[in-house]
C-alpha cells in the first residue's frame, strides 16, 4: 500500500476514534490489560535489563535453529506475514451477514474494510515509531529496527483472523485449532526476523504487543456484535467523497 494511501486511511480511523473517545479509552485499557500485550513488554524489559538483546540476536543468526539459514528466515517471515494478512481478509468474507436492510454493505464486507484500515493504521504507527527510535538493525542495514513491522503486522492480522473465526459456525475444537495456527504463525514471524538479522528480540516483542493493542482496540470498537457500523458513499458531480458514520 502506498504511503499516501496508508496515511489517508490512518487519518480516517483516527478521526473516528476521536469522535468516540470514551469508547476508545475503554477499549485501550482493555487491550493493555491483555496478557498478549503486557507479557511481551515485560519480557522485552527483562531482556533489555539483563543486557541480553545483542547476545540472543547474535546466537540466533549464528545457529539459525528454526529456519536453517538467514535467507530462509527472511523468506519465511515474508511468507508468514502475507499468509496471515490473507487469512484475515478471507476469513472476514465468510462471516454471516447480520446487516439490516437499510445497511449499505453486508457484515462481511464491513469487517473486511475495517480490518484493512486497521492493518494500515498499525503499519502507520509502527513506521512512525521506527522513525522516532532510530535504532540500528543487527545487520546495520538502516536505523528502523524498533519495533518490528513484520511482527506487529503478523500479530495484528492474527488477532483479526481469530476474531473472524469466532464468528463462523464451527466447533469449539476447530476454532481452538485455528487460534493455535494463527498464533504460531505470528510467533514464527517474529522469531524469523531475529534469525534473519533484521531485528533484536526486544524489537519483535514490542512489535507483537503493538500489533495486539491496535487490532484489539479496533476489534472492540468496530467489530463486536453490539456495534452498528454504517458506511455510506456520497458521489458528487465534481468529486467523489467517502463518508464514514458510526452508531453505537
Amino acid at each position: 500500500m502506498k504511503p499516501r494511501t496508508r496515511l489517508c486511511l490512518s487519518t480516517i480511523l483516527i478521526f473516528c476514534l476521536s469522535a468516540c473517545s470514551e469508547k476508545f479509552s475503554r477499549s485501550s485499557q482493555a487491550a493493555f490489560k491483555q496478557p498478549s500485550t503486557w507479557a511481551p513488554l515485560l519480557a522485552a524489559t527483562i531482556i533489555a535489563a539483563a543486557d541480553k538483546d545483542t547476545k540472543i540476536s547474535e546466537w540466533a543468526q549464528d545457529k539459525t535453529p528454526v529456519f536453517g539459514s538467514m535467507q530462509d528466515a527472511v523468506t519465511a517471515s515474508n511468507n508468514l506475514v502475507d499468509s496471515l494478512v490473507i487469512s484475515a481478509g478471507v476469513s472476514a468474507l465468510f462471516i454471516p451477514d447480520h446487516s439490516a436492510e437499510s445497511d449499505l454493505l453486508p457484515t462481511n464486507v464491513e469487517f473486511f474494510l475495517i480490518e484493512g484500515i486497521g492493518l494500515s493504521v498499525n503499519s502507520g504507527i509502527t513506521s512512525r515509531l521506527k522513525s522516532l527510535a532510530e535504532r540500528n538493525r543487527p545487520n546495520q542495514q538502516d536505523q528502523r529496527s524498533f519495533p518490528s513491522g513484520h511482527t506487529s503486522r503478523a500479530f495484528s492480522a492474527a488477532n483479526f483472523s481469530k476474531h473472524n473465526i469466532q464468528q463462523l459456525n464451527l466447533t469449539d475444537d476447530t476454532k481452538k485449532y485455528f487460534d493455535l495456527v494463527f498464533d504460531s504463525a505470528a510467533i514464527a514471524t517474529g522469531w524469523a526476523r531475529v534469525e534473519a538479522g533484521w531485528h533484536y528480540p526486544t524489537d519483535v516483542l514490542a512489535g507483537s504487543a503493538l500489533g495486539n493493542v491496535v487490532s484489539s482496540i479496533i476489534r472492540d470498537m468496530y467489530l463486536n456484535t453490539t456495534t452498528n457500523v454504517i458506511i455510506s458513499v456520497e458521489l458528487l458531480r465534481d468529486r467523489q467523497r467517502l463518508l464514514f458514520s458510526y452508531a453505537f
